[in-house]
């Protein structure tokens, strides 16, 4: 069986381990490592850094702050678009009554008006579904619509998918 770190990765290591022993290694922030495991993992990135044979470091779940989120968010599920605003372009559609799907979509509007999150996330979803399920209708032309409601529809759809990422991401 093959060696799973190379002579250039024990060096590292080995070295990173002495300092922590002394007492002198630091972190990337400058404190003071205080674990045994910190140290390896150091000398292992040193390693990595080197060209050393290393196997991958393992991949961590990194908690993102407000800005950065928000952009990943827009970028995989919909643009951000505020709450109060949304309502107003979702009222109108939740009042048609063609489905009773429809009656999700006024449920949640009424809550995102107030500008609070809605507490059930299915009922989002099924405003989602309605919504998602009238933008066809409106592109043919049915009861009609516009292809400008087609648009609105699709803003509405990003904006309650937006909301359903942020308010229910760990659930």
């Amino acid at each position: 069986m093959a060696r799973k770190y190379g002579k250039k990765a024990s060096e590292k290591v080995e070295r990173t381990l002495h300092e922590y022993k002394r007492g002198k290694l630091r972190s990337g922030s400058g404190g003071k490592v205080k674990s045994r495991e910190q140290a390896i993992a150091i000398g292992l990135s040193q390693a990595r850094r080197a060209g050393g044979k290393v196997p991958p470091a393992p991949q961590h779940a990194t908690k993102k702050r407000g800005t950065q989120l928000d952009r990943d968010i827009a970028e995989s599920v919909g643009k951000r678009i505020d709450r109060k605003k949304l309502a107003e372009m979702m009222y109108p559609w939740g009042s048609m009554g063609y489905g009773a799907p429809s009656g999700a979509v006024y449920a949640v509007a009424s809550y995102y008006d107030d500008g609070k999150v809605y507490p059930d996330r299915a009922v989002v979803e099924r405003a989602i579904r309605a919504i998602e399920d009238d933008i066809p209708k409106a592109e043919f032309g049915a009861h009609g619509w516009t292809k400008a409601d087609a648009k609105d529809l699709r803003r509405i759809a990003d904006g309650l998918r937006y909301y359903l990422y942020l308010d229910y991401a760990g659930s």
